[in-house]
């Protein structure tokens, strides 16, 4: 494993099967990302929760949060309810706002998640004012995932919960991108970006002069670029790329049937694409 040093310098890719597992708010972790690795502000993990775990409901006073489901399905407490959710959500969640997520024991599959984190703070326990407040046995009404309709108006103060595939459009970087989450729909000190790689489709290289950029490989295989070299990406790794380091994502297999598909959260928000796309 790099050195926090290293990582500064040259970013890096993480396959979470050589992460060792961590317990934490009652489920099994991986810590993949976060200050003391190299990050300035970002902190990622991936949470694992069989059918009947909880990840205990908690509240955040200073950072914003992104949690993707990247496989099966599940509930995320968000503000005031439980909703069903399933691969393909992205919740967003602004500091001070309710959240966790459980894996009903009706169900028969793991439900596993992607969290992001700006600022991440939780191994700063000592600063006055950071630390979480938890909420176990947190109850509340369960929405069902076709009726829980949208609550965009609310954003600032209660989250939402949306699609990889919605978003606005960017197209400048050759691959289509969507912005799922970005100040333009409330986020302030995060952002979630959805990047489609038919085969043969090159997200152009390139370098973030304000932000960082912490890259899933969501759904197929392909490659990330970090500084000089192209490296090979499995479904689930993490591309970790430092304020300016130069980046980007591809699919080079020209006979592949399916396309690679790459969820990226940056902190703070990627203001240069927002710009380029004529957004701000």
């Amino acid at each position: 494993m790099l050195t926090p040093s290293q990582v500064r310098e040259r970013g890096i890719i993480i396959k979470p099967n050589e992460v060792p597992d961590t317990i934490k708010y009652g489920c099994r972790t991986k810590l993949l990302m976060a200050p003391s690795m190299g990050s300035a502000l970002t902190g990622c993990q991936v949470i694992y929760q069989k059918p009947g775990d909880t990840y205990t409901v908690h509240m955040h006073p200073i950072s914003e949060v992104v949690i993707a489901v990247f496989k099966g399905s599940g509930e995320v407490f968000l503000g005031d309810f439980w909703y069903e959710v399933r691969r393909d959500d992205v919740i967003y969640v602004p500091e001070n706002v309710k959240h966790g997520m459980r894996n009903p024991s009706t169900n028969s599959e793991d439900f596993i998640c992607y969290c992001w984190q700006v600022p991440y703070l939780s191994e700063f326990e000592n600063l006055t004012g950071a630390e979480d407040e938890l909420f176990e046995g947190q109850e509340g009404p369960v929405i069902a995932y076709d009726a829980r309709g949208k609550f965009d108006a609310r954003i600032p103060w209660t989250g939402v919960i949306e699609n990889i595939n919605h978003g606005a459009l960017f197209t400048a970087y050759d691959a289509e991108m969507r912005f799922v989450v970005w100040p333009g729909m409330g986020a302030r000190k995060i952002s979630s970006h959805r990047a489609h790689h038919p085969p043969g489709v090159e997200f152009k290289v390139h370098v973030h002069p304000g932000s960082e950029d912490t890259v899933l490989a969501f759904q197929g295989n392909g490659q990330g670029f970090l500084v000089d070299q192209w490296y090979d990406m499995d479904e689930g790794d993490v591309m970790f790329a430092p304020r300016p380091i130069k980046h980007g994502t591809r699919h080079p297999d020209r006979n592949s049937q399916e396309p690679f598909v790459c969820l990226g959260s940056a902190g703070p928000p990627q203001l240069d694409l927002y710009a380029l796309a004529k957004y701000i």
